[in-house]
């Protein structure tokens, strides 16, 4: 056995023991063999160095070598001694908010009362809410018209749609949250369904630094990418059932069935097309239709699928799956990478972060809060009540966030 750092991982180690992150969530257990994508992974997890076998080690061996090495190491703090030994005091985080930083965050608690009632504020803006609501209405003419009129509609408006969404995309601060956020339209599901993977691509491409071009592709791939869904039957169309097996393959249909209807529409540039027949392939080859790997797969396809599945994770297509909040994806995006891109995970994963700061949450003894500040070595965040009271979850037994407002 030896310890590789960091940096030094390669494809094709074999892993001695699991390795957790700091959470204690198991990223790859004993005995796995590493792929260049894990070596990827690994590589921006916080983790100084894993232990892989070496020829020769045996199971038997092997727990010997763990136990000798992790007997010469100062045991680590664990997450309840660093909830109990340190901590995120209110007079620290009043601070912080005044812009005097956080170098004094886990100093010995100060006495302080409440402060007086605050308004808990959001990022979403009424008036921007209506512009989104009024782009929803004017989208939902595609997924709801008939061939004809669809192709009408394709012709002489999407173009001009597109260049609106792209600039309220571009524009829009708190752009994911009009997406996300818990009211109802009386469109189509598709509608809804490619209005936000279309504001979830489109933003990534931006974050990840794609020029104009490429991130007006992405809008419009997004925007078009499930075209053929309006070929299935109606009631598969709602989405409210677990698939059979039968509807699993016919549903898997819709993809050659949107490049047909699109590749009609000459004036769409190429890679349109294939984001629309790519979005459901993944870096490991796994995907379909065609099971394409990632050499095959250019950087707008990549965006879109993983804006995809994004949106699928947090609007189930049926209920089969358990839909997620937004902390648990940001939690969970580091096992995407091994599907798909691993730097876009990267980036919309700090990006939900910085997100989900200073948006609205209610608390399970209904008071409304916001959070001010989160921690990667906590579980839970500090969040402001509407009375001005800064409250540490880590530190209040019984007290939890019930739901977010994004």
């Amino acid at each position: 056995m030896k310890r590789v750092a960091r940096n030094d991982i390669t494809d094709g180690m074999i892993t001695a023991e699991p390795i957790a992150d700091l959470k204690n969530n198991v990223l790859l257990d004993a005995n796995a063999e590493i792929t260049k994508a894990h070596a990827e992974i690994l590589k921006t997890w916080n983790i100084d160095f894993i232990r892989v076998r070496e020829p020769g080690d045996t199971d038997e061996s092997l727990k010997k070598q763990l136990a000798d090495d992790l007997a010469k190491e100062k045991p680590e703090m664990s997450l309840e001694q660093m909830k109990n030994e340190l901590g995120i005091f209110e007079a620290n985080i009043k601070s912080i908010l005044r812009g005097e930083g956080d170098r004094h965050l886990y100093s010995k608690v100060h006495d302080s009362k409440a402060g007086s009632a605050i308004k808990i504020t959001s990022l979403l803006n009424s008036n921007t809410l209506d512009v989104y609501v009024a782009m929803l209405q004017e989208l939902n003419k595609l997924f709801v018209s008939d061939s004809r009129s669809r192709a009408l509609f394709l012709g002489d408006v999407c173009g001009t749609f597109v260049n609106k969404l792209n600039r309220f995309v571009i524009s829009t601060p708190g752009v994911i949250g009009y997406c996300l956020y818990p009211y109802r339209v009386d469109v189509a599901v598709l509608t809804e369904h490619s209005m936000r993977t279309a504001i979830i691509a489109t933003k990534l491409a931006q974050l990840a630094g794609m020029d104009s071009r490429e991130i007006m592709t992405v809008t419009y791939g997004a925007i078009l990418h499930d075209i053929g869904c309006t070929e299935l039957p109606e009631q598969m169309l709602h989405f409210n059932k677990k698939f059979s097996l039968e509807e699993q393959k016919l549903y898997k249909r819709h993809v050659l069935t949107g490049v047909n209807i699109i590749k009609k529409q000459r004036f769409l540039p190429r890679e349109v097309l294939l984001i629309i027949g790519s979005h459901h392939e993944t870096l490991d080859g796994i995907g379909y239709p065609l099971g394409l790997k990632a050499d095959k797969l250019p950087g707008v396809v990549r965006v879109v699928a993983l804006a995809n599945a994004v949106d699928r994770a947090i609007y189930p297509l049926n209920s089969g799956r358990e839909a997620l909040k937004i902390p648990q994806l940001i939690k969970e995006l580091p096992f995407w990478a091994l599907h798909f891109d691993p730097g876009l995970c990267a980036v919309l994963a700090k990006y939900l972060e910085d997100f989900v700061m200073s948006n609205r949450v209610t608390l399970d003894d209904g008071r409304l809060a916001e959070i001010v500040w989160s921690h990667t070595a906590y579980k839970e965040p500090v969040v402001r009540t509407s009375d001005g009271e800064i409250i540490d979850l880590n530190k209040i037994v019984g007290l939890t966030i019930e739901s977010y407002s994004i």
